[in-house]
């Protein structure tokens, strides 16, 4: 018969003396986990209340058009925010 071993004994990947530094699979699945637990609980609340918005006054109220006027607020915000992105990526480059 051959003895040799199959399996050696190692500390757990849980306790401090493993030396186990690489948790992103732990936070990959707990993001996985997440996702799929809202995802449920969006289907769920469709079936249940089905789409309660009318999309059509939600783009009247973010072109601005329910006030009579043609200001285009949603559009100034994304530019302000698109501004303060160029700025970030512009300073990334310099430094």
């Amino acid at each position: 018969m051959y003895c040799f071993r199959i399996h050696r004994p190692r500390d757990s990947l849980f306790t401090w003396s493993s030396k186990f530094t690489d948790f992103s699979g732990f936070v990959n699945w707990g993001f996985l986990l997440l996702s799929i637990g809202g995802v449920r609980l969006l289907l769920e609340n469709f079936l249940k209340y089905g789409i309660r918005i009318d999309p059509y006054q939600w783009f009247l109220l973010f072109s601005g058009s329910t006030e009579g006027g043609h200001n285009y607020p949603a559009l100034i915000v994304f530019a302000c925010k698109s501004f303060l992105i160029i700025m970030e990526v512009m300073n990334h480059i310099l430094s």
